[in-house]
């Protein structure tokens, strides 16, 4: 039984429990607000992919060293300039990648893998829509970003990050069956918007904490930008004396 359905379930019982303690009229009046609550709850684990309301989602490194995660790649621009940089400072990073794009650029995927970075499914077209499919339609876009990952670069997505970091009743179940872990992030660098790279990096700096995953874009960014904003995070790992991962081919 999946969290989602524990949750109604719960919620049915709870509901229908105070029509046995009290008169009908104060009865219903507590089932609502009861079946308000269970409302808010599903609608809060929707939008907070750390919750863990409506599935187990990872949001902090297994060995307490800081992870960088790029999502929306590979991006023939952006991607290059920022394994340049991670290769010169012996950084292993976690990329999120969306199947289309890995189609468009096998090469770029496999460069990836071939420097020593962990890789994980990121949908295959990343479509605003993704958190309103079904069970059926959501595994499908899973499984062929999957088939495009392992085309690509030899090896099997063992995670996933839902598009936008949202997540509905069948992600979890899916993401089971498919043998993959959801993972979130500790800190958002909210490095797709209009702050500058110091705001940016500033806002990252003051939020490091061991284990901490940082989540951060490549896909259909400006290569400088992402070079600089990952190039002043890690001076400010560096200066907290702090860890992140070293790639596998240093």
């Amino acid at each position: 039984m999946s969290r989602f359905q524990r949750i109604i379930l719960i919620g049915a019982i709870a509901t229908a429990l105070p029509f046995s303690f009290f008169t009908t009229a104060v009865a219903t009046w507590i089932a609502i607000g009861i079946a308000l609550a269970v409302t808010a709850l599903l609608a809060y684990g929707s939008i907070a992919t750390n919750s863990g309301v409506l599935a187990p989602v990872r949001s902090r490194s297994a060995d307490g060293s800081l992870l960088l995660t790029y999502d929306d790649g590979p991006d023939p621009r952006a991607t290059p300039a920022l394994l340049d940089l991670l290769r010169e400072h012996r950084v292993r990073a976690h990329f999120f990648l969306v199947g289309e794009r890995v189609d468009r650029h096998p090469e770029l995927a496999r460069r990836i893998v071939e420097e020593g970075h962990d890789v994980g499914s990121h949908s295959q077209a990343h479509s605003r829509w993704t958190n309103f499919f079904f069970a059926g339609q959501l595994s499908r876009e899973i499984e062929r970003s999957q088939t495009a990952i392992e085309r690509a670069t030899g090896r099997r997505a063992l995670h996933y990050r839902p598009p936008h970091g949202l997540l509905n009743h069948a992600t979890g179940p899916v993401a089971s069956r498919l043998d993959l872990e959801i993972v979130g992030w500790t800190i958002r660098s909210f490095d797709t918007g209009r702050r500058s790279t110091e705001q940016i990096v500033t806002r990252v700096a003051r939020r490091l904490r061991p284990g901490a995953i940082i989540l951060l874009h490549d896909g259909g960014q400006d290569p400088e930008r992402v070079v600089a904003i990952t190039r002043g995070i890690l001076d400010a790992i560096d200066r907290r004396g702090l860890h992140t991962r070293g790639t596998a081919s240093h």
